[in-house]
């Protein structure tokens, strides 16, 4: 339906800018019965389209932000007044009955800012710089410092590569700025240097843009592939902590053969898994788990504290307080999205 792109307008460039030039491969179409412009649409057709919005995000967890378009606005020679023309009175109830439910529809597809990826180590505890760690195979060189901008436009990024996305505020810190960090990885080479900074929130800025220098030198590699090299991989979500709508989702266990991060846990009484880490009722109960099963998991992350006491199936009395919530492995698909989540409190490692 959105295939036919001609004389789009700005907004629907920056969208394709970042997602792709085909907007059938991002975008989800919503057809209103009746021809385009040709009558005032319904009461009943708003609540639907509001519906199906809702249904999309619960559906869908990984929209960081809701844009509504008009077909028009991809197609502005043939498909004008799809779904309506000038003023546009059907789009803008649309819009203000969004905001009235708490979402911000059409925020600029320039502005939208991507969290920093944590440097979490294994219990959950963010990384001091005191010492050189490793996490998930990726080696964190502890040199903290308060490093210059040499000069201005050094953009902060989510991983150490100019191709990860821009996070923070500000996106880019400019000239004779102070910004302490805590150490360095190796990531992308830019200009004969490969060693990037990690700033206390974790992002990620390349070295070359200071006027200190880190002391140590990254370990020369002979071959692109021979594992002297350590880069930072953003990109590997099995191994790497998921930053999503705004919720940290920390991998357990060590990465296996085929890259991949999980443990096997064990329910200490029957225990019902969630759609999110929550137990409120936007998060509804997926099953129930019996005792004494060995589940896998893959991340975890913080979510509603819970307090519960019990009695597990060893007939040992449990009293736990724990925000700390598992994802259940699902094959085939990205656990983060489309797992279940089992509170912390219910298992046990194996």
């Amino acid at each position: 339906t959105n295939g036919d792109v001609q004389s789009p307008d700005q907004t629907a460039i920056a969208l394709m800018n970042r997602f792709g030039w085909d907007p059938n491969t991002w975008c989800l179409t919503i057809e209103c019965e009746g021809y385009s412009g040709g009558l005032p649409y319904t009461t009943a057709q708003l609540k639907s389209v509001i519906w199906q919005i809702w249904t999309w995000l619960v559906a869908y967890p990984t929209i960081e932000a809701v844009h509504i378009l008009r077909h028009g606005q991809i197609n502005s020679i043939t498909r004008s007044r799809c779904p309506e023309g000038a003023p546009y009175i059907f789009m803008q109830r649309i819009q203000r009955e969004l905001l009235s439910t708490g979402v911000s529809p059409n925020p600029s597809p320039t502005e939208i800012v991507r969290d920093p990826w944590p440097v979490l180590m294994e219990n959950g505890k963010a990384w001091d710089g005191k010492s050189d760690v490793v996490i998930n195979g990726i080696k964190f060189y502890a040199e903290p410092k308060t490093m210059t901008v040499r000069t201005g436009g050094l953009n902060r990024r989510q991983w150490a590569s100019t191709q990860s996305n821009l996070v923070g505020t500000p996106q880019t810190y400019m000239a004779s700025e102070k910004i302490a960090v805590l150490g360095w990885v190796e990531g992308e080479e830019v200009s004969g240097e490969r060693r990037w900074a990690v700033g206390k929130d974790g992002s990620r800025l390349w070295a070359g843009g200071f006027v200190e220098q880190f002391s140590r030198k990254p370990v020369s590699s002979v071959t692109p592939d021979d594992s002297n090299s350590n880069p930072d991989q953003g990109n590997n979500r099995d191994v790497i902590p998921v930053v999503l709508n705004g919720n940290v989702y920390t991998p357990v266990g060590v990465a296996d053969e085929a890259g991949k991060a999980r443990k096997q846990v064990r329910t200490l009484t029957p225990s019902n898994t969630r759609l999110w880490a929550s137990t409120h009722s936007g998060s509804p109960v997926g099953r129930t788990i019996p005792s004494n099963t060995i589940i896998y998991v893959t991340h975890w992350v913080k979510g509603e504290s819970v307090s519960l006491t019990y009695t597990d199936f060893r007939g040992k009395s449990q009293k736990i307080t724990s925000d700390k919530w598992y994802v259940i492995e699902i094959q085939g698909a990205d656990p983060i999205t489309k797992g279940e989540r089992i509170w912390s409190g219910l298992v046990e490692d194996v």
